[in-house]
């Protein structure tokens, strides 16, 4: 027994002196492991995280620059047409008291319709004689500007543009500027005032710090106040003395807080601080053309670093939970329960894998059944969302269609009434009037609803059409949109014009209609809406356009207009041209958009002329 005793404690002594050294060997192999993974995730998780915030600091300032641009340009033109208003011009030749008082009070009422903060007329010495403000403490009557380079960019008849702080109301500020005309001599400069405040609205993200930065190198917006008025480089004094002798930023006297740091990661941070001891920033830039502005994101450093920090400890957290645990597991598991474990798993897998292969064939299979499905649903979706599309112009066009019948219905009791009055007096041929102007009267309004009725319906079957009798049809249903507008409608065909092709009658109406109501909708704000429509033949080509007289295509979104779902309305969903372009290629045609060189937009449709065989 004491033997037995003896040779178990030796046994046991052999196996502590062979397996503690294999295990202070993996600790060490573990440790070096995890010195070597945390120094690759480390590297590989920094530079991707730095990746990415340098990809979302430049969306974010492209869409502020974006945004900032669209605001100011929206207030370009208005100093220009402005200047040509004979009351605005009056105040400069005939300058007495009741002109005067009329002329702000036009200016007051213009500048709170157009949102801006001041609008004012200079003389040509740069006096002011007429403000908006003309009524409040900070008044521009009779303050002189002829050191604003917006007033000398204008009285050299161009048309100017300036940012600064406002002498008198110390608000940051943008200007537009143009010359005020009496025949061909400069009499006078109008200015506009954009209040620059609104930029906070632009800045989403308080992790982030955002600075505008203008050609000179000033910072003149930021939402840290204490970057504010200061340079990201080297002012020479006589710079520094031209931005002062114009007063943009009142007395300035700037310090540089901005320098590069050059980096194996390039110079994608900024180090920002007027000391020894400044701070880290990842930093993207968007440049803003018209008005030379930089805009700058800026992401502190700390950020990155934090988020590695707790990457590290995660996945450091990971590594060690499953290296004791590969340990553990070493130390208690035998040779032979590893090789039966491992026939155990080897069999496993092979059903597994046996499963995995059936149960994939059948979902081979499913989703084969599944797209044969979801085809058929996408062609009757398709079809239910040009249904829907027409009903949703019909929508639109009820308005118009309540306007349009209305008056008849006004007329038809007012025939009837006037009839019983005739009956009762035994006037009979006067009666007999009266019933056959209701009879007319019930014939339009028949005509207006059962065209109306025609485009709502769904049908599928092809036809020869004549372009003529869509669009005829088509203007049945749009002319109470139109008359409610006042659109002048302009048609450009000839009485008898043979323009026959292949189509959906239905169909190509909705694409008609649709094209009329979006000249409709761009012309909503223009002052004199002019609609013209032209059919005629070109080289075997039936070709159909529609052009306005709106604002027109905006370049950046020309490229996109028949794009699902894209839309420049604010309760627009974006369907109609993408639908419209849809119905035309599927009869062969082709749907183009351009702008007109006399203004507006034109909307161009091509069909194969039938020529007495069907393609």
């Amino acid at each position: 027994m004491e033997k037995m005793t003896i040779a178990t404690q030796n046994d046991q002594q052999m196996a502590s002196s062979k397996r503690w050294p294999l295990f202070s060997f993996n600790n060490i192999w573990m440790l070096l492991l995890w010195i070597v993974l945390s120094f690759i995730w480390g590297s590989y998780k920094f530079k991707s995280d730095k990746n990415s915030s340098l990809i979302a600091l430049g969306l974010e300032a492209s869409q502020v620059a974006s945004s900032l641009e669209a605001h100011l340009a929206r207030f370009q033109s208005l100093p220009k047409i402005l200047a040509k208003t004979p009351d605005i011009k009056r105040v400069l030749y005939l300058p007495n008291e009741v002109v005067t008082e009329r002329t702000n009070r036009l200016l007051k009422q213009l500048n709170e319709q157009l949102s801006t903060d001041v609008i004012y007329i200079l003389q040509t010495d740069g006096t002011t004689v007429a403000s908006s403000n003309y009524d409040n403490p900070e008044s521009f009557i009779g303050k002189n500007y002829d050191f604003r380079p917006y007033y000398k960019s204008a009285l050299l008849g161009n048309e100017g543009r300036y940012h600064a702080l406002g002498t008198a109301s110390r608000k940051l500020g943008y200007y537009y500027s143009a010359p005020i005309y009496s025949s061909d001599r400069i009499i006078g400069v109008i200015v506009i005032k954009i209040n620059l405040k609104f930029i906070d609205r632009l800045t989403s993200y308080p992790d982030l710090d955002y600075m505008i930065v203008d050609e000179n190198g000033i910072i003149f917006f930021s939402t840290k106040r204490d970057w504010m008025y200061q340079a990201i480089s080297s002012l020479s004094e006589e710079k520094v003395l031209k931005i002062n002798k114009s007063r943009q930023y009142g007395k300035l006297n700037p310090g540089v807080i901005l320098k590069d740091i050059k980096s194996v990661d390039s110079d994608e941070f900024f180090c920002i601080g007027s000391g020894k001891y400044c701070n880290k920033y990842l930093h993207a830039e968007e440049y803003i053309q018209e008005s030379k502005w930089d805009v700058y994101t800026l992401s502190p450093q700390r950020l990155l670093l934090t988020d590695l920090f707790y990457s590290l400890v995660l996945s450091s957290s990971l590594f060690w939970l499953i290296a004791l645990s590969v340990l553990f597991y070493r130390n208690y598991k035998s040779h032979e329960r590893y090789l039966a474990d491992e026939k155990s798993r080897l069999l496993n897998t092979v059903g597994i894998l046996t499963a995995d292969l059936r149960k994939t064939n059948n979902e081979l299979q499913a989703n084969v059944d599944h797209y044969r499905s979801a085809k058929l649903e996408l062609e009757h979706t398709q079809d239910e969302l040009i249904q829907a599309e027409k009903l949703a112009l019909l929508g639109e066009l009820s308005v118009g269609l309540n306007h349009e019948l209305n008056q008849p219905i006004l007329a038809i009791k007012a025939y009837s009434e006037n009839g019983i009055r005739f009956l009762q007096r035994h006037q009979i041929d006067s009666a007999e009037r009266n019933l056959s102007e209701i009879s007319k009267i019930s014939d339009t309004m028949g005509e207006i609803i059962a065209q109306f009725k025609v485009f709502s319906r769904k049908e599928n079957t092809l036809s020869l059409v004549n372009m003529a009798d869509i669009v005829e049809g088509s203007l049945v249903i749009m002319q109470p949109r139109l008359s409610f507008q006042k659109v002048v409608l302009n048609k450009h065909w000839e009485d008898n014009i043979d323009a026959i092709f292949y189509c959906n009658s239905t169909q190509m109406q909705q694409v008609v209609v649709n094209l009329i109501a979006n000249a409709a909708q761009a012309l909503d704000k223009t002052p004199h809406p002019k609609i013209d429509i032209s059919i005629f033949i070109h080289a075997d080509l039936v070709v159909l356009e529609v052009a306005d007289n709106g604002p027109g295509i905006d370049s950046q979104n020309k490229e996109n207009i028949f794009t699902p779902f894209f839309t420049t309305k604010p309760q627009g969903l974006g369907v109609g041209l993408s639908l419209s372009k849809r119905i035309v290629e599927l009869f062969k045609g082709k749907i183009y958009a351009k702008n007109n060189i006399h203004g507006g937009t034109v909307f161009r449709l091509e069909f194969s002329a039938y020529s007495g065989q069907l393609k």
